[in-house]
């Protein structure tokens, strides 16, 4: 395989004398110690002492002062190579540019810059170093584990000796004699690259030494050319993304056009298959609101009594539910409520409500207890629905308020108790009994308890007790609640005080929906 393409140019400042010794190696924290040579055509009898002292003092500030001027222009002129090559930088990472090209002529700039022979790219990794500046394919050099180390430690140094063991491996494998290195990152997301700048074997007798200023001097070449280089990377990706960021709004742009036709269309079918909905939906709450009419006549009117004030409201959770209820007088002195609460919510509760009111309404005066109501009407719904499928609770009370005799006999379903309030304090009575429409002949127990005038019996379906306020605490009708909507001494009645207990109701929910149908009657014994 050939050699690397390299680059011609002139030595890195001036030639050394004729038979000069070579200067030592160095890295980069050592620099070059030239060894003291005569100066050409000097007589060898002035280095014997025979001129006056004072001539040789005179000849050695004439050497001094030379050697310093020489030195201050050698420096001024690096100064000005490195401000001429870094103004020179850009134009080698324009966008157009080939990247053969582009590493090609800045090697030849660097080369003519920097004043040696040779310039070098060289790409390193754990095979060795293989140019990245070629004519065609040429090989990979391989590297010595010290080369290695040396490369480590020292990202960017000198060396003005290839015989010195500490360079051999790198000299070798750059193929100059005297020269620099220095790190530069060519791509971001790689491995930085070897930049190499020095002379072959052959001219090391006759060029200057390195020294660290020359290090430095690469090195600042090394940052700028990785700065540019990161910097042509960028703009490449962003006019990548800026071509893929064109093409997606090409795309989305017919993808919205698309859309946009696609949802017009279904707009309009939504539109007409909503009129149909709504058309529909209109029939139904039409239904529905004669459902209500209907529930609400099935529920029967309050009879009047001298020795007792009736009141009743009903408030189903959709616009027909599955409460109702019945108040008679069965007796002339015997008023008999009758309340039930169907399984379920809405329109399949209320038909269930209509075939429980129509089987009570022929049942309610064939049985003068209310036990015996409530055995007949559980066995007569087991026979209908044997499935079980119509399922409700209920209770059903009798209230006596004749001459001298005021009391309340109880026969119960599953409903919640009654509670009697009286004098500021709250009785809950209840009887055993099971559901209706469950259990075939099935027995249910009766409860009584003594009335006084000005009691108050409130008969409720769970959507009183079983509502829930913000602290998560159901509404109780206890001592307190006997204490805040009893008007003891005042001529009171069922529906003042059923006014009281909704508002009361209502400030305990604190906001929060009923969860199931709400039906309340009260009977204020006078």
């Amino acid at each position: 395989m050939s050699a690397p393409y390299d680059i011609q140019g002139s030595s890195l400042g001036e030639a050394s004398a004729p038979g000069a010794t070579p200067a030592t190696v160095g890295a980069r924290e050592s620099g070059a110690v030239e060894p003291t040579a005569r100066e050409p055509g000097t007589p060898a009898s002035r280095e014997h002492g025979d001129d006056q002292p004072g001539f040789t003092s005179l000849a050695q500030q004439l050497l001094r002062l030379k050697r310093e001027l020489l030195t201050a222009q050698y420096r001024l002129e690096q100064q000005g190579t490195q401000l001429s090559l870094a103004l020179s930088l850009p134009r080698f990472f324009l966008r157009d540019r080939a990247e053969p090209d582009r590493l090609r002529d800045l090697c030849k700039a660097l080369t003519t810059g920097l004043r040696v022979q040779r310039v070098r790219l060289l790409g390193v990794d754990e095979a060795g170093l293989t140019p990245m500046v070629t004519t065609r394919p040429a090989p990979t050099q391989p590297l010595s584990p010290a080369t290695i180390e040396l490369l480590a430690a020292f990202p960017s140094g000198y060396c003005n000796d290839p015989t010195d063991e500490r360079f051999a491996g790198l000299a070798g494998a750059v193929g100059l004699g005297r020269f620099l290195w220095s790190r530069v990152s060519l791509q971001p997301g790689h491995p930085p690259a070897l930049l190499v700048a020095g002379f072959e074997s052959s001219r090391t007798p006759v060029e200057v030494a390195f020294d660290s200023a020359n290090v430095v001097l690469l090195d600042n070449l090394a940052r700028q050319i990785g700065m540019h280089a990161a910097n042509l990377a960028l703009l490449k990706e962003l006019e990548r993304e800026k071509s893929e960021l064109q093409a997606l709004r090409s795309t989305l742009e017919q993808q919205v056009a698309d859309r946009t036709a696609q949802v017009t269309e279904t707009n309009e079918h939504l539109t007409s298959t909503f009129k149909e909905l709504e058309d529909h939906n209109n029939l139904i709450l039409a239904d529905l609101e004669e459902a209500k009419q209907f529930q609400s006549r099935i529920l029967s009117a309050l009879p009047e009594h001298p020795g007792l004030s009736l009141a009743a409201s009903y408030g189903p959770l959709d616009l027909v539910g599955g409460d109702v209820y019945n108040v008679s007088l069965i007796a002339p002195d015997v008023v008999r409520i009758f309340l039930a609460d169907a399984t379920g919510h809405g329109v399949q509760a209320s038909l269930r409500t209509i075939l429980i009111a129509s089987e009570y309404e022929r049942l309610k005066f064939t049985h003068a207890d209310p036990q015996g109501l409530l055995e007949a009407l559980n066995q007569r719904l087991v026979e209908l629905f044997p499935d079980g499928s119509l399922m409700a609770t209920a209770s059903c009370l009798d209230i006596e308020v004749g001459a001298g005799q005021r009391r309340l006999r109880l026969a119960d379903a599953g409903n919640p108790p009654i509670v009697r309030l009286s004098s500021g304090e709250a009785l809950e009575l209840s009887a055993p009994g099971t559901l209706l429409g469950v259990i075939p002949n099935a027995h249910f127990g009766v409860s009584e308890m003594a009335l006084s005038a000005g009691d108050v019996v409130v008969v409720c379906s769970d959507g009183l007790v079983e509502a829930m306020n913000d602290d998560q605490r159901s509404y109780e009708l206890d001592h307190d609640t006997a204490r805040r909507l009893l008007r003891p001494g005042t001529d009171d009645d069922a529906q003042a005080f059923l006014g009281r207990l909704h508002a009361d109701f209502k400030g305990f929910l604190q906001g929060n929906p009923l969860k199931d149908d709400l039906t309340v009657i009260v009977a204020h014994v006078r």
